[in-house]
């Protein structure tokens, strides 16, 4: 029972970083990418000093449902910055970002769990200390690897505000605006793939092939 505790608090914890980090730099690069065109604007100053206060509110980029998933299918998505792109180079950008964010955070964790820097024995830990430091750290980097790795095939679904939406937007406006319309019946699909748990059972796969190799 104890175990099932900590595993599902660094499941918990293992999604929110994993949600501001991935979101974070996307804004960042909104911001950046915008200025020149806030310029010609009067309130200039004012929009870019609202805009950095903005994004570095973490708890924005926490979607409540779907940190629901993490916890319970290990699959979830983060809560983008409710930016509004028009250029679309910055589109590509901030989209490409996303899934390199999601895949160095993937790598990084599995590559921490590889070396065996945070290392356990279940059975040898007792003591509620051993727990504490040892248990948790190694809970918390494997659901960064396996939740980042569900993050990835989620993302990979063209959702307008997902990373894949953003290429989309990139490449293509036409398609973009068609996504848009078929926004709920994706969602749906994205649900139904998520609760069989379909996404989970290819990103297992493929975190077990990957730390086999290494």
């Amino acid at each position: 029972m104890r175990e099932a505790l900590l595993s599902v608090g660094a499941t918990l914890i293992a999604a929110i970083v994993i949600m501001i980090l991935h979101e974070l730099p996307k804004s960042i690069i909104y911001c950046v990418r915008s200025r020149a065109e806030w310029k010609a604007q009067p309130d200039y100053k004012q929009r870019i000093k609202r805009t950095v206060r903005d994004i570095f509110k973490f708890w924005k980029y926490i979607d409540p449902i779907g940190v629901l998933l993490c916890v319970t299918t290990y699959s979830g998505f983060s809560k983008p910055y409710m930016y509004r792109m028009k250029d679309r180079k910055t589109n590509k950008i901030a989209g490409y970002a996303g899934f390199v964010i999601l895949i160095l955070i993937a790598a990084v964790s599995m590559l921490i769990l590889k070396t065996n820097f945070i290392a356990v024995n279940i059975k040898e830990v007792t003591a509620i200390n051993d727990v504490r430091t040892i248990l948790v750290p190694f809970y918390f980097v494997y659901f960064m690897a396996f939740v980042s790795i569900n993050m990835i095939f989620i993302n990979m679904i063209p959702i307008s505000t997902f990373d894949m939406g953003l290429l989309i937007a990139g490449y293509s406006p036409s398609k973009y605006f068609s996504i848009i319309k078929n926004d709920h019946n994706i969602k749906l699909i994205l649900l139904f793939t998520v609760l069989l748990g379909i996404v989970s059972a290819i990103s297992s796969l493929i975190m077990d092939t990957v730390l086999a190799i290494l």
